[in-house]
């Protein structure tokens, strides 16, 4: 009786096993943002960074007594390819080799964003001795550079390079 018992349950978890794995699931679709498939935002991203690459060799940081640094964003919304260009004087940077050197402020800044397919400066914002200025223009809207406050044009930037960005 214990063994025809035993034997059922055996058969039972076996048949359970096999209808779970033979039993369809529906198949996930692909993930979509602002239109487009997420496979082509990848590629998208991929192709963007390559243009903020070569931006960064023509337009990006050049001089010892600055650092910097670059981030690219492709934006599905606008479709465009934006980069971001950041710098800010270099700590570490020895001026005793240079004549005539002058010596950059402590709080020495600037944030340029670009259009990564045209190499259109987009937004333009610098700080030093204090005083913050920024001045900006959208090539969609007017060719007049406009100006604007330094955290206006920061947060037109941070806008721009975080739209259309899937949210985890």
């Amino acid at each position: 009786m214990k063994t025809n018992i035993a034997i059922t349950a055996i058969i039972t978890a076996g048949l359970v096993v096999l209808v779970i794995h033979f039993t369809p699931r529906p198949q996930p679709k692909a993930a979509v943002t602002h239109g487009m498939p997420q496979a082509e935002l990848f590629n998208m991203n991929g192709k963007c960074a390559q243009l903020a690459e070569k931006l960064n060799e023509t337009s990006g940081v050049h001089g010892d007594a600055i650092s910097g640094e670059y981030k690219s964003h492709y934006n599905p919304r606008t479709n465009r390819c934006y980069v971001l260009f950041t710098t800010w004087k270099n700590f570490r940077f020895d001026p005793s080799g240079y004549k005539n050197y002058t010596p950059l402020p402590d709080d020495y800044m600037t944030e340029s964003l670009y259009d990564g397919q045209t190499g259109d400066q987009l937004i333009y914002a610098s700080r030093e001795h204090g005083p913050a200025t920024a001045s900006g223009h959208d090539r969609n809207v007017t060719t007049t550079p406009t100006n604007i406050t330094l955290e206006a044009a920061q947060a037109k930037m941070e806008k721009l390079m975080k739209e259309g960005e899937v949210e985890p």
